[in-house]
């Protein structure tokens, strides 16, 4: 029997620790997750791969996105990855940027409920364990 593929969580974010971080705690609770620095990174990533499910989630920092979002970017993003869910991680003294977001997480958040977040949007798309490289 072939193995079940998950759909992939994508972290957007230039904050080096913020992405390693949630990436590492998604991975632990059994989600396939990487990283990119950017919308471009982002949209490459999110292409399909052999033996990797699609993309289900992307979460986006807001601080990734620059002092003016390009609606291009993020519309490539959104059909690089079939209209995945994509969450915005906006800082919560500010307004959230406009874009085609499902939901926004305000920061201060702590990795872990980012985590918790993102079980509960994809209950059923994780391993049942740690995922190892």
């Amino acid at each position: 029997m072939k193995p079940r593929l998950l759909r992939r969580v994508v972290i957007v974010s230039d904050d080096q620790w913020l992405r390693a971080g949630l990436r590492g705690e998604l991975r632990e609770r059994g989600f396939d997750a990487v990283g990119a620095r950017d919308l471009g990174e982002a949209t490459r990533v999110s292409r399909p791969e052999r033996g990797r499910g699609p993309v289900g989630l992307v979460v986006v920092d807001q601080a990734s996105l620059g002092a003016e979002p390009r609606e291009d970017a993020v519309n490539e993003l959104r059909r690089a990855t079939w209209q995945a869910r994509l969450v915005l991680l906006a800082p919560r003294n500010r307004k959230a940027a406009d874009g085609p977001w499902t939901d926004i997480l305000r920061r201060p958040i702590t990795v872990g409920d980012i985590a918790d977040f993102i079980a509960q949007l994809l209950p059923d798309e994780h391993a049942d364990g740690p995922i190892d490289e």
